[in-house]
């Protein structure tokens, strides 16, 4: 039996609900050389007997004995798996028709990318359109600063090669947020980006593990934080951190000093990304700015207007001198 292109990989405890919507969106599509790899964690449910009504040779099912959580199957998943690239799809979600044969076509076409994702709509508990949607269209090359900040890619969206993973593959220890770190490590080797057309449908409920475990989340995503700015050569104090939180989950700021801080934090970042080079100059600069009229935004009813101005001219002055001048403020 030949190798197939593509390994789709999908995670199943206690899905019953959506489990036959998702599996069978695999199924239906018109990209056929893939293996599908099932992995059930132990379900208490039906899940099981739903996953084996399905007479495909293409599924291959594995059932682990004790719940072994979602790392250590995403990673067991990779490692049964035989095929070039590697497509993950959760079990509540819905991959929509022509998904993996146009991101199949266009990493075969682009091997300098080593991910591509899409757009997401976004469904509720009874699979129900929800107004937002995930439609995030930077270009590449700025790709790498936005992930600075927030994770710019859904799992359930993603296709990427084999060849770009990090040996630990999904990583012990960044639980929830495993995905987030992963996609870190692969956009310093390789490209990534996100076919600007919905490609899946992605279920919010109360079950999402982003929502249940807001604490692991955080606790997590600070590891992750750690990493990046040790790259740059920052060691941050429990303040930095702070604020970069308050700035990443763009919150309100509420008195002077914040805002003070916050502005110091993101021209510091400005400075330091002149030392070490790790994120495109122009890109950083301007993502950091980004977030900075966010913030202000937000906050804006919260501190009076001058102060609002005097932040907001005062960064954009030292970005627009550091493009003029090519050079960074200097503490």
């Amino acid at each position: 039996m030949s190798t197939p292109l593509l390994s789709i990989i999908m995670l199943s405890y206690n899905a019953e609900l959506y489990l036959k919507e998702a599996i069978s969106s695999i199924l239906l599509q018109d990209f056929n050389d893939y293996e599908f790899i099932i992995i059930d964690d132990c379900s208490t449910d039906n899940s099981l007997e739903i996953i084996k009504s399905f007479k495909d040779l293409r599924i291959k099912i594995h059932q682990n004995k004790t719940n072994q959580g979602i790392v250590y199957n995403r990673n067991r998943g990779i490692k049964l798996s035989s095929g070039k690239y590697i497509g993950m799809l959760d079990s509540d979600d819905i991959a929509l028709p022509g998904k993996f044969r146009k991101q199949i076509e266009f990493l075969e076409k682009n091997p300098d990318f080593g991910m591509i994702g899409s757009w997401a709509l976004l469904i509720d508990n009874n699979g129900k359109l929800l107004k937002n949607n995930w439609k995030l269209s930077a270009r590449p090359e700025k790709i790498p600063s936005i992930m600075f900040f927030k994770n710019y890619f859904v799992q359930s969206a993603v296709v990427f090669r084999r060849e770009v993973l990090p040996d630990y593959l999904y990583k012990t220890g960044y639980e929830i947020v495993e995905d987030y770190k992963l996609w870190m490590d692969i956009i310093k080797k390789s490209k990534a980006w996100n076919l600007p057309e919905y490609l899946v449908k992605y279920r919010i409920h109360g079950n999402n593990m982003t929502i249940s475990g807001e604490n692991i989340v955080k606790e997590n995503l600070v590891a992750v934080y750690n990493e990046l700015f040790k790259e740059l050569g920052i060691e941050p104090t429990e303040e930095e951190l702070k604020i970069h939180h308050i700035i990443r989950e763009g919150l309100l700021i509420r008195d002077f000093n914040t805002f003070k801080n916050a502005k110091n934090w993101l021209i510091k970042l400005l400075y330091y990304n002149s030392i070490k080079k790790i994120y495109d100059r122009k890109a950083f600069a301007e993502m950091l700015l980004n977030r900075w009229t966010k913030l202000i935004w937000l906050s804006r009813k919260m501190i009076p207007f001058i102060t609002i101005y005097y932040f907001n001219y005062s960064i954009i002055e030292e970005y627009l001198l550091s493009r003029i001048q090519q050079k960074y403020v200097r503490f």
